[in-house]
C-alpha cells in the first residue's frame, strides 16, 4: 500500500526517506527500501536465497534507534512524536518471493518454515519499538502474491484459482495474513496501553479483483509498464518497467487506470486509491474498523 497515498488522504505530510541525510524528519521518517526482507540477508544467503537487497527489518529498526538518539538535531522528530506517531509495519512479501524464485522451496515449504520466522521478526521489532516509546502500530499483510505478474510469468504452469492467480502461492499469502492477525491479537493482550491495528491486504485485494469491473479494472493480472503484450502477463525481468521498455519500445499500456499491476511488483495509482478507500477510509478489512476515523479531514 502506498504510504504517500495514505498520508495525503488523512491529512499528513509525506514522511522523508531515512537515507536522505539532509531531510527534515520532523513530520515523519520512511525506512522503506525496495526489496527489504524481514529475515536478515545472512540467514537468507545461508538458505541459498539471494535477496534484492542486504537491508532487513533489523537494519531498519537500528536506523530508527540511531535517529532517535540524535536529539540535538533540529530536523529530528520531537521527543513526544516517538510516542504519538504511527508505526507502519508492512514486510514479509520479499522473503517469500525470494525463496520461491530461488526454485529451491515450494509454497508449502515456505508456508511452514518461513512464515513463523517472518512473524517472529515482526514481533521482535514491535517489542523493540515499544521499549523505545512506540504506542501506535499499523500492520499491513502481504497481497495475494499469486496474483503478481512477475510470479505468474515465472510459474506459468502453476495451478490457478478462479481469478487466474497462482492458488498455492495465494494460500501462502493467506497464511501470512492469518499468522499476522494472530500476532496482533497477542500484542493487544500483552501491551494494553498501546494501539494495534491490522489491515488485511490479502482479503481487500481479493475483494477488488473478484469484483474488478465494479472498481473500474479491466486487467487484473498483466503489467501496465514493462515488456508489453509480446510477453506472458506483459512481464519480462530483462524488460522491467523503465524508460527503455515503456518509451523507446512503446510497451506502456494505453490506460493505467484499467490495470491493477503497474510493473509486476507494484500497483497502479488507481489500485492504491481503491484499496485505501476500502480499508483506511472505509474501515473494511481493517481491525478495528474505525481505527482512523478521527484522522480523516472533513470532505
Amino acid at each position: 500500500m502506498s504510504t504517500r497515498r495514505s498520508a495525503t488522504r488523512i491529512g499528513l505530510p509525506f514522511s522523508k526517506p531515512y537515507l536522505n541525510a539532509s531531510a527534515d524528519f520532523r513530520t515523519g521518517v520512511n525506512y522503506a527500501v525496495s526489496g527489504a526482507t524481514a529475515q536478515n540477508a545472512s540467514y537468507l544467503h545461508s538458505k541459498l536465497i539471494t535477496p534484492l537487497t542486504e537491508i532487513s527489518l533489523d537494519v531498519q529498526i537500528n536506523w530508527h534507534l540511531t535517529l532517535k538518539s540524535m536529539t540535538q538535531d533540529p530536523n529530528m522528530p520531537s521527543n513526544s512524536s516517538y510516542k504519538t506517531g504511527l508505526y507502519v509495519v508492512e514486510i514479509g512479501g520479499n522473503d517469500y518471493i525470494s525463496a520461491l524464485t530461488s526454485f529451491l522451496y515450494t509454497p508449502s515449504y515456505v508456508t511452514t518454515n518461513f512464515i513463523p520466522l517472518v512473524i517472529a521478526k515482526i514481533k521482535n521489532a514491535t517489542e523493540v519499538l515499544y521499549a523505545n516509546g512506540a504506542r501506535n502500530f499499523l500492520y499491513i499483510g502481504v497481497t495475494p502474491l499469486g496474483c503478481s505478474s512477475s510470479l505468474l510469468a515465472t510459474f506459468l504452469l502453476g495451478p490457478k484459482d478462479s481469478n487466474g492467480c497462482l492458488s498455492d502461492i495465494n494460500t501462502l499469502s493467506y497464511n501470512h495474513a492469518l499468522s499476522l492477525s494472530r500476532l496482533v491479537n497477542q500484542l493487544r493482550l500483552h501491551y494494553t496501553d498501546a494501539k494495534f491495528t491490522f489491515l488485511d491486504y490479502y482479503a481487500a485485494y481479493k475483494k477488488v479483483i473478484g469484483n474488478s469491473s465494479k472498481y473500474g479494472f479491466s486487467n487484473t493480472l498483466e503489467t501496465c509498464c514493462g515488456a508489453g503484450p509480446a510477453f506472458p502477463y506483459r512481464y519480462n525481468q530483462a524488460l522491467f518497467c523503465s524508460t527503455l521498455s515503456s518509451t523507446l519500445l512503446s510497451t506502456l499500456c494505453p490506460n493505467p487506470n484499467a490495470f491493477v499491476n503497474w510493473d509486476g511488483l507494484h500497483f497502479t495509482h488507481k489500485f492504491n486509491s481503491v484499496i485505501f478507500n476500502l480499508t483506511i477510509n472505509g474501515g473494511s478489512y481493517l481491525n478495528p474498523p474505525k481505527a482512523f476515523s478521527t484522522c480523516m479531514p472533513s470532505m
